[in-house]
């Protein structure tokens, strides 16, 4: 009886080690943003940050995601060599939308025709369909396998994408939040077509000689590719995973130690600008914005909030050019801060 408990033990053993999820296998580029958009898989594929600003993550730990205007904002990722020949890939990544009415890029490396110049593009859905996210990708021989969520994805707040294609039966995913929302086989025996004909980009897909640009509004953040598969179990971790306490430790340990409005940025803006504020304590947050005589134009927060630090996106598309303010009430604390729309 001994004997049949500890070969038990060892199998169950076993099964745990060959289950372990190693999120740092395969992993072509990793893009955690923590303060700026350098590649930390140990690729070198670094990231050129055109226009995008620094901004909060899901964690609101601030500097630790990118916000992009929707008008030219992007990061050049260039070639990712390590996706040449790959029979397999995944990408993840955490999207925070500011429209749901949009054909924007979230990562790709992709034109806009059916020719050997594409690679790979996530991004948000065709008309009619326009908000399910979706993944394209050219295979070697051209053909084009495709995937969309069955499910809209929500308007500003966080949400956690994945997708995963394999070769060697074609079996093609994306996962929403951590729940499978469609999955199909495609591409069986085929590989992942490659080039090095343009760089791949976070928030832009397009051709700007055609005049076909499609740029992204709202915040990426902790960015994953890789040449391999992702498991099931793979895919909940990264969900669930939870930002390193040292990390939360350094960057806020003196933040949050007295109420504080920042200077938008940037500033003049055009439509986009963030606004970032800290309280020491939990208070009733009012924000709002008004024009130069006086006017209120628009409440941005009306809320209970506990202490910390937070930055919100203000995405103005109405206004005219001018002069506008914008004042912070939290207890007895009241600031105001001037700010230029510049059309």
């Amino acid at each position: 009886m001994r004997l049949i408990y500890l070969i038990t033990a060892i199998i169950i053993c076993i099964g745990n080690l060959y289950s372990q999820v190693n999120l740092d296998s395969g992993l072509v580029a990793y893009y955690p943003f923590n303060g700026n958009a350098n590649d930390e898989s140990g690729n070198g594929n670094n990231g050129i940050v055109t226009g995008a600003v620094l901004s909060s993550d899901r964690f609101n730990i601030i500097e630790s995601a990118y916000s992009f205007n929707g008008n030219g904002d992007f990061i050049d990722i260039g070639f990712l060599s390590q996706l040449n020949g790959s029979l397999e890939l995944s990408i993840s990544i955490w999207v925070k939308k500011d429209s749901a009415n949009r054909r924007e890029g979230f990562i790709g490396k992709w034109r806009t025709a059916t020719t050997n110049d594409n690679v790979f593009l996530l991004y948000n859905n065709e008309p009619v369909n326009f908000n399910k996210p979706r993944l394209v990708i050219q295979l070697h021989d051209n053909s084009i396998a495709k995937l969309a969520t069955q499910n809209f994805a929500p308007v500003g707040d966080w949400f956690h994408l994945v997708v995963t294609w394999r070769s060697s039966d074609g079996f093609f995913a994306i996962y929403m939040n951590n729940i499978l929302e469609n999955s199909v086989f495609d591409g069986q025996g085929k590989s992942l077509s490659y080039h090095e004909l343009f760089p791949a980009r976070i928030g832009h897909w397009g051709a700007p000689e055609l005049g076909e640009d499609y740029y992204f509004l709202g915040s990426l953040d902790d960015i994953r590719i890789y040449n391999r598969a992702l498991t099931t179990d793979e895919v909940d971790s990264l969900f669930n995973e939870q930002p390193s306490p040292n990390y939360i430790n350094s960057t806020s340990s003196n933040i949050n130690s007295e109420f504080a409005l920042k200077q938008n940025y940037p500033n003049p803006f055009n439509p986009n600008t963030q606004i970032r504020y800290s309280i020491p304590q939990s208070s009733n947050v009012v924000i709002k914005v008004f024009d130069i005589l006086g006017n209120e134009i628009e409440a941005l927060v009306n809320e209970e909030k506990p202490s910390g630090t937070y930055e919100l996106n203000w995405n103005e598309v109405n206004l005219p050019s001018g002069v506008y303010f914008y004042r912070i009430q939290a207890g007895s604390f009241i600031e105001t801060k001037k700010m230029v729309l510049l059309r």
